[in-house]
């Protein structure tokens, strides 16, 4: 005879009843920390701020205009959920007397373009003419910012400092800073470079593009600006 005990037999619904519920309020939990970490991002935008460089480019002519350019290989971390533009970035060069201290004496150069990288083919070919990039949301996005000083365009002749600005220079020392627009909304400038020395052989550097020698790196080491 077939028992009809209910105590002797399984009791697989009410088992598969309680393995739904679990199953169901993990996906409830999941889906409210999902909309939580979206509206984060949505009322918080996060941080946008350059990174410091390892080092820069001096180009000594670009194209017909003959002045000086310096290039920086410049990373922005985003730490928000959206993408942010960043728009006229510009680096303020600041002379520092023989006591490493801030003068008043400041040079400005703007953003002109970008290259894709640094190297002598990149250099070869004329940056693309911009000022404004986007930073992707959660990550770092590395450019390379081609800057000329104020007035490069105006040729009074090479011994000038709107086109010979290094080697004017040479010898000197600056702390460098990048103001920048986030979007409409200018931002606090940043120190770049605490202490920017322009060395002597910068006078080597030739107009000629015929010449291997018209462009240097020059390495940033062991500077905290944070």
């Amino acid at each position: 005879m077939r028992k009809t005990d209910n105590g002797n037999e399984p009791d697989n619904k009410g088992k598969n009843f309680n393995w739904q519920t679990i199953f169901s309020f993990v996906s409830l939990i999941v889906m409210i920390l999902m909309f939580l970490f979206a509206t984060w991002d949505s009322i918080f935008p996060g941080e946008v701020r350059p990174l410091q460089p390892s080092g820069f480019v001096t180009i000594r002519g670009i194209d017909t205009f003959k002045s000086d350019h310096i290039v920086f290989p410049i990373d922005w971390e985003n730490t928000g959920g959206k993408s942010v533009l960043i728009m006229h970035p510009k680096l303020v060069l600041r002379e520092l007397d023989h006591k490493g201290c801030e003068t008043e004496n400041e040079t400005i150069f703007y953003m002109a373009g970008e290259y894709p990288e640094i190297s002598k083919n990149a250099f070869s070919e004329f940056y693309s003419i911009k000022e404004s990039f986007i930073v992707d949301p959660h990550t770092i996005t590395q450019t390379v910012i081609v800057f000329h000083i104020e007035e490069w365009w105006n040729y009074t002749d090479e011994n000038s400092q709107n086109f010979s600005f290094f080697s004017l220079k040479k010898d000197k020392k600056y702390s460098v800073y990048i103001n920048y627009n986030r979007e409409l909304e200018p931002k606090p400038e940043v120190m770049l470079i605490k202490y920017l020395d322009i060395p002597d052989y910068v006078d080597n550097l030739r107009y000629d593009r015929g010449w291997d020698y018209w462009w240097e790196w020059f390495r940033i080491e062991n500077q905290t600006v944070y």
